[in-house]
């Protein structure tokens, strides 16, 4: 249904040219009818030329009916659907997976065969008095400093996309004015929506949808007298004529009475 209505959007001025032009068939089909029974002097192929007349006119209306339907319906309609973007369907490489690193496991050194032997001999061997043998104290193995991972840094926003003023977590009373950048290109309208808690599960736009481009200047004003004290997000959209957008920019703002 979206990729229907997507291509709805890019094509709809054929649907309301060819609406067009079989109007205007229609029309000179019922002057050319006109024409030709307004001096019959057969009372019956004047009642038979005035259906034919009727039936020219509803299809000329008709197809103007469906022309202005088209208009409408891409003008008003479909800028206030928040239609997705197309996604990338090209076939995405699988991640490298690198084989774990075996670390050895620390423990006692062991002796060694030339040691076992030099014990052996000596405990064969009498003498007058046994040479005291050294214990041999583990070696202490200080343990590896873990590696800290540092995040990867967020994506920047779109120059085309941004809302300057209020600022994030700002706290708004009364009329506030939304200031920003809205201006991509093959700009098509920009839209500033807002959604209720710390992570809205619905978004409604302000006012309406905004058709002239933004650069650093009043995207919109809301008026927060007419919403209960709390946290609010402000979401600013801009789609281009495809149909298209880049990722929204988002404020969270805390509305005081």
């Amino acid at each position: 249904m979206v990729v229907f209505i997507q291509r709805f959007s890019q094509h709809w001025y054929w649907i309301a040219a060819l609406c067009g032009l079989l109007f205007l068939l229609f029309v000179r089909q019922a002057l050319l009818i006109h024409r030709e029974v307004k001096d019959s002097i057969f009372g019956l192929e004047r009642e038979q030329g005035r259906k034919r007349i009727a039936r020219a006119r509803g299809r000329a209306l008709l197809m103007l009916v469906i022309a202005g339907a088209a208009f409408a319906t891409n003008t008003y309609l479909i800028p206030m659907l928040h239609l997705p973007q197309v996604e990338d369907r090209r076939p995405q490489q699988p991640p490298t997976v690198l084989p774990p690193t075996m670390t050895p496991t620390p423990g006692f050194p062991q002796p060694s065969a030339l040691a076992l032997v030099g014990l052996d001999a000596t405990t064969a061997t009498p003498g007058p008095s046994p040479t005291p043998t050294e214990t041999a104290t583990p070696a202490t193995v200080e343990p590896s400093p873990t590696p800290t991972i540092t995040p990867a840094p967020a994506p920047a926003a779109n120059q085309g996309v941004i809302i300057s003023s209020p600022a994030p977590g700002e706290t708004v009373r009364g009329v506030v004015a939304i200031s920003g950048v809205a201006n991509i290109p093959n700009f098509q309208f920009y839209k500033v929506e807002v959604g209720v808690g710390e992570q809205p599960s619905s978004w409604s736009v302000i006012t309406d949808v905004h058709r002239q481009p933004v650069n650093g200047g009043l995207l919109q004003t809301w008026d927060t007298s007419l919403f209960p004290a709390g946290v609010y997000w402000l979401r600013l959209t801009v789609v281009d004529k495809t149909g298209n957008f880049p990722p929204p920019y988002s404020v969270r703002v805390i509305v005081a009475k």
